[in-house]
């Protein structure tokens, strides 16, 4: 829900302002250890109001755990679909559409 909207976005225009600003926060990312990053977001829900002590009735505490399980797996997505996403629109079939007359957008859509 986060890594394909964010990839496609950043794939569709390569090398601009937004391209290098996700890459900068993916690279950082990519690069904090899991205990940073699990610590740093125990520190954000106790600042924010989250319940980071679980309660099996109450859902606002799967917030947390989700977002720190699932924040591999974003990472991973706007990397690949931004880089198939950078070779599709560079391709020669892609190049072949726009001769045509079909836009951009409708190519990545």
């Amino acid at each position: 829900m986060i890594g394909v909207p964010v990839g496609v976005i950043v794939g569709k225009r390569p090398d601009g302002i937004l391209d290098n600003i996700t890459t900068v926060i993916i690279s950082i990312l990519s690069s904090v250890p899991s205990l940073i990053f699990a610590i740093l977001l125990l520190i954000l829900g106790k600042n924010l109001n989250i319940p980071y002590i679980f309660d099996v009735k109450n859902f606002a505490t799967y917030v947390l755990p989700g977002f720190a399980l699932s924040l591999g797996s974003i990472i991973v997505y706007i990397k690949y679909i931004k880089t198939e996403l950078n070779r599709e629109l560079n391709s020669m079939h892609s190049k072949f559409c726009y001769l045509k007359g079909l836009s951009r957008s409708r190519f990545v859509w």
